[in-house]
């Protein structure tokens, strides 16, 4: 069920590259967002959810919430990790207080970890029979307390208002089943699986019948290909190559050698980006009750590469499209960027 807060609220997407926030509202079945903008991190401040220059991390966003004229307290914080825990289980068919109760209990018999390290909440799958018993299935998630506490703190320190930690992959699948037809043309499906090309991160989340499923960061990313093409192209410097990279199909096509090895040598290495996520689908698709995928989502600044798209659909033989836009999500820019930002606005009450 919706929870329909229409309060002004802004949220932020933390991630290697970048805070990405967005100042908007959630109501009924959209998201209106006034204002969007990006705050650049530099190296060493920011890796894998975690926060390594508190003080550092806490100038530039107070400077930026400064700049764009933020005077909305209540923030939300979107977060991504590989240290994040998701496990599918199944408990007795109860009402939901004794639900929490069960998992309360018996939460370290699913999550490998120490239960005193991690936040534990869980997203409801619906029921599923097993031998003839009718079963409440969840998807569990454990985020490390200590993560959770460091956003906070900087949030404070940002004179902002924590309301709501959120998880990337439950974000993007709100948007994915909030956001209505992608791009004014793409109809919703029963299985899409999304693709984050940022700089610095990879990720991959699927969404089957409406439900989170998969959400795995991946071990390579544009900046992982960057630095390897500048060991065969030291004349360019890397936003030179970057700019190669970004017009990619036009390299296939030129008429100078130098730019036709160079694409190659880009596609060999998104190639290799392509591999670690077929491995993923592939494990997706050996799974029990799952639905083809219908097709791919690209998200992020890679998204804007020329010919990604085809690059993607020739791989997997799956319709692939660069997420511009939804009907029910109003911005004053492409939503690629903010993409995750714009779902952790939207506020649901299946997360328990």
């Amino acid at each position: 069920m919706v929870s329909f807060n229409s309060k002004k609220m802004i949220s932020l997407n933390f991630t290697p590259d970048s805070i990405n926030v967005v100042s908007g509202k959630f109501n009924k079945k959209t998201v209106n967002i006034d204002r969007v903008f990006r705050v650049e991190l530099g190296d060493g401040i920011y890796e894998d959810g975690e926060i390594l220059d508190m003080e550092k991390m806490s100038y530039v966003l107070q400077n930026s919430l400064s700049l764009n004229k933020i005077n909305t307290q209540e923030a939300i914080a979107v977060i991504n990790s590989t240290s994040v825990v998701m496990r599918e289980a199944t408990f007795p068919k109860v009402e939901k207080e004794e639900l929490d109760s069960i998992i309360n209990y018996q939460i370290e018999e699913y999550i490998p970890v120490n239960p005193e390290d991690y936040v534990v909440k869980y997203l409801d799958l619906g029921t599923v029979l097993e031998e003839g018993l009718e079963k409440q299935s969840v998807l569990l998630i454990g985020i490390k307390d200590s993560m959770i506490q460091a956003h906070m703190t900087l949030l404070k320190e940002c004179k902002l208002k924590p309301t709501v930690m959120d998880y990337e992959g439950n974000a993007i699948t709100k948007l994915i089943n909030i956001g209505g037809r992608i791009n004014t043309l793409i109809p919703k499906a029963r299985s899409v699986a999304v693709v984050n090309l940022s700089l610095k991160q990879t990720d991959l989340v699927i969404i089957d019948d409406k439900n989170l499923r998969i959400s795995r960061i991946i071990d390579k990313s544009l900046k992982d290909c960057l630095n390897n093409l500048k060991v065969q192209f030291s004349d360019l410097d890397e936003e030179a190559l970057k700019d190669k990279m970004f017009s990619l199909y036009t390299l296939k096509d030129s008429e100078n050698e130098s730019d036709k090895f160079l694409y190659t040598l880009i596609r060999t290495e998104i190639y290799e980006i392509l591999e670690r996520i077929e491995l993923i689908i592939r494990y997706y698709r050996t799974r029990e009750n799952v639905n083809p995928i219908n097709y791919i989502v690209l998200r992020g600044i890679g998204s804007e590469i020329i010919g990604i798209e085809d690059i993607f659909k020739e791989f997997f033989d799956i319709d692939t499209y660069g997420l511009r836009n939804m009907e029910n999500i109003k911005l004053p820019t492409y939503l690629n960027i903010y993409a995750a930002a714009v779902g952790g606005l939207i506020r649901l009450d299946e997360v328990r």
